[in-house]
């Protein structure tokens, strides 16, 4: 896991920061489309909560995700949208190591 000195250097670094969302997205990104839809978020959704021992989201939990993170409404989660979520997610890292 990185460390707090880690996010907050990626969270800094813009270009640290879009190579990140990049690689993820990329991952993620199963049919190379250069966006996520609903299923491949519900895929990684369903994964990290496998992964840290949680209740894998309902289908209804990942549309409602999902249509949190699609601002344009275009059925697709594009690189800045998901970057908006990487930068959510670390921010809450860190602030879980706070409290």
């Amino acid at each position: 896991m990185a460390s707090r000195k880690d996010i907050e250097q990626i969270l800094t670094d813009q270009d640290q920061l879009n190579k990140l969302v990049f690689v993820a997205m990329k991952t993620i990104d199963t049919n190379d489309s250069g966006t996520l839809d609903p299923d491949e978020l519900g895929n990684i959704m369903r994964q990290v909560a496998i992964d840290v021992g949680d209740t894998p989201p309902s289908d209804s939990d990942i549309r409602e995700v999902f249509a949190e993170l699609d601002k344009n409404n275009d059925g697709y989660i594009d690189f800045d949208e998901f970057k908006d979520l990487i930068v959510r997610v670390l921010n809450n890292i860190l602030s879980s190591e706070l409290a």
